[in-house]
């Protein structure tokens, strides 16, 4: 993990890095079949892709629409007001699946378009075309291994938590009071 000093340079970063990854990621494989009807995350290839830009672009769009149809599908059906925990927490977690995929194939079509247009072949050409970043930047959400350039609160004041004489530690010999005269 590298740091950068300035809100430009890391841009520019994430700009590189989402470029190579919209220009070599591979389709995902379908998700595994099992008699459940639970929701499975599809397999990730290994394999980076052989497609030229355009193909890739044209990929991307195809899943991004993909991934929208299955969205809006998704939120038709919602569970019943009084569903099993289970049912309402598997809805929640394919829901938040669905909408990352559909946030990162729109940032992988944006930049491969951006690649495309500029007709660079290189990085520090497609940058110097681009202005340094693409026009639009994805909004970033802040995770939670992830740090940022400016902290978002300062750290508060610590609290101090009162214990009970039993749950304290103490440094001293404890001498019962039978042998206290033997000191």
């Amino acid at each position: 993990m590298s740091r950068s000093s300035t809100s430009e340079e890391m841009l520019s970063w994430i700009s590189r890095i989402n470029l190579v990854a919209a220009l070599f990621s591979s389709p995902p494989f379908p998700a595994a079949v099992g008699s459940q009807r639970r929701f499975v995350r599809p397999i990730l290839p290994t394999a980076p892709s052989r497609s030229p830009p355009e193909e890739q672009l044209r990929c991307h769009e195809q899943w991004l629409e993909r991934v929208g149809q299955e969205l809006l599908e998704h939120q038709r059906h919602l569970p019943e007001g009084r569903g099993r925990a289970r049912d309402l927490d598997e809805y929640r977690v394919k829901k938040e699946f669905l909408l990352e995929e559909r946030r990162r194939y729109e940032t992988y079509v944006q930049v491969l378009e951006t690649w495309l247009n500029s007709g660079a072949r290189d990085l520090e050409g497609w940058e110097a075309q681009a202005g340094g970043a693409p026009p639009d930047p994805p909004t970033l959400t802040k995770a939670h291994s992830s740090p940022s350039l400016a902290p978002e609160h300062p750290p508060g004041p610590t609290v101090r938590v009162r214990r009970n004489i039993s749950e304290r530690r103490t440094v001293r010999k404890i001498v019962p009071k039978r042998n206290k005269n033997l000191l």
